[in-house]
């Protein structure tokens, strides 16, 4: 009785969690992380810079939001005067601008603060300067390359931010058009712009800074610890957690009733944002696969804002559009044979652990955090990166073994709240020289 009232009476680890939107996969793994943190007993906060959920609250006042779009525009005025050719430039943030998180009330009341996607406007390098002042904890969760880049969100083929970036190649003119290879420079030889005053302001902000970096998947950690911004910092990884009581395993035929999906076909599966306009999603290659699988025994089963695609493939493809709840969603994985991901570059995509979560293998390139969550020849394939011929062959074979049972263990062995919860809270209590129990 005295073990359980000792415990009753510790003060619970007070967490406050940053993204700059309510809306993405960032935002949505953030929450997850949130909640997976709640379930172990750490008192998780989610704040946001703009939008709003119906589980959360934001920690912005309208004015706030004012001062968001402000930042937002000074950053996009750096990149106006960096840009070679005209050409528009995407997935690039200077994070010049930003708001002094480190002022809140709720940020000093905090034992730790924890950053995920603060780019556009939400977080400036003074805020980390700041934290550093105040000798906060922090922890970095790493959804995307940018903060250890110069700018880019994906350095794609580029390694420049293992040493110096500079002579970026998202301010060259064709840009946009092309998928870089990988960039090996002399010393001395990078000539310096806008990414290399990007790079230097984020280095001297987190010199200070008693900051642990969490790479979401194997792939984001090892880079992370291998660039000049981050390298000398603790670089641990712990993946997403995913609700499996949500996303669970239904009836196939039941949900294609419910759905109106045909009972005798194979259903290939395939959601992304923006997928025909950002190439690192690999639209090209999927097209190029779909075009070698015989469209008298499978249909494409399309959510999310794509292109239409009908004009382009003699496959049937049935468009769902944008996908608003989880209900609906899990029973759209549940429907399909495969869920095909054939992104170029992507760390540990939400829809592939859904997927599995819900008992639907997954073909992917073996790039990024894929090998993370998909067991070749077990619960998925990984296709050679790029390779079209072989990401079919991936689909064909998905779609004709039984692999439900494996992706399912899969994500309640290693991606449960419980599970990522807990490592968490030892990060947590580790950090705050706490013992991990009773809170």
């Amino acid at each position: 009785m005295v073990m359980a009232d000792d415990h009753r009476s510790e003060k619970k680890l007070k967490a406050v969690h940053f993204v700059t939107s309510a809306a993405g996969g960032a935002a949505r793994a953030a929450v997850r992380i949130a909640e997976a943190e709640r379930r172990v007993g750490i008192d998780a906060v989610m704040l946001y810079a703009e939008g709003n959920t119906e589980a959360e609250s934001t920690a912005w006042r309208w004015k706030d939001r004012l001062k968001l779009k402000l930042y937002n525009k000074l950053n996009h005025r750096l990149i106006k005067k960096s840009v070679k050719g005209g050409q528009p430039v995407r997935y690039f943030s200077p994070d010049q601008y930003g708001f002094d998180i480190s002022k809140l009330p709720v940020v000093q009341q905090a034992d730790v603060v924890h950053l995920h996607w603060v780019s556009d406007g939400m977080l400036s390098p003074k805020a980390l300067e700041g934290l550093a002042s105040m000798e906060k904890k922090v922890v970095w969760t790493l959804h995307d390359q940018r903060p250890y880049t110069g700018g880019c969100h994906y350095a794609e083929g580029c390694t420049r931010y293992k040493k110096m970036c500079g002579n970026c190649p998202v301010f060259q003119a064709g840009y946009s058009e092309k998928v870089l290879s990988s960039t090996e420079d002399e010393p001395g030889s990078v000539a310096r712009d806008l990414s290399s005053k990007c790079q230097d302001t984020m280095r001297q902000a987190v010199k200070n800074l008693d900051l642990t970096v969490v790479g979401c998947s194997r792939w984001i950690t090892d880079c992370a610890a291998e660039s000049s911004v981050l390298h000398g910092k603790t670089c641990i990884n712990i993946p997403n957690p995913i609700d499996t009581e949500l996303f669970d395993v239904q009836d196939r035929k039941t949900v294609r009733e419910l759905l109106g999906l045909s009972q005798d076909k194979k259903l290939i599966l395939f959601g992304a944002e923006n997928s025909d306009s950002d190439r690192r999603k690999g639209y090209a290659e999927l097209l190029a696969a779909l075009k070698e699988l015989p469209s008298d025994q499978y249909s494409c089963v399309v959510f999310g804002n794509s292109r239409e695609i009908r004009e382009e493939i003699e496959m049937e493809v049935i468009s769902l559009g944008y996908i608003r709840d989880d209900f609906h969603l899990k029973c759209v994985y549940n429907a399909c044979d495969v869920f095909v991901s054939p992104s170029l570059y992507e760390n540990l995509a939400n829809t592939v652990m859904e997927s599995l979560s819900c008992g639907t293998p997954v073909t992917a390139f073996n790039i990024g955090g894929m090998a993370d969550m998909i067991r070749h020849g077990e619960n998925g394939y990984l296709a050679e990166n790029g390779d079209s011929a072989d990401l079919a062959a991936g689909i064909r074979f998905c779609a004709e073994h039984d692999l439900r049972e494996n992706a399912r263990k899969t994500v309640i062995n290693n991606f449960s709240p419980e599970i990522i919860g807990e490592k968490y809270k030892k990060l947590y209590c580790e950090t705050n020289g706490r013992q991990n129990k009773g809170f």
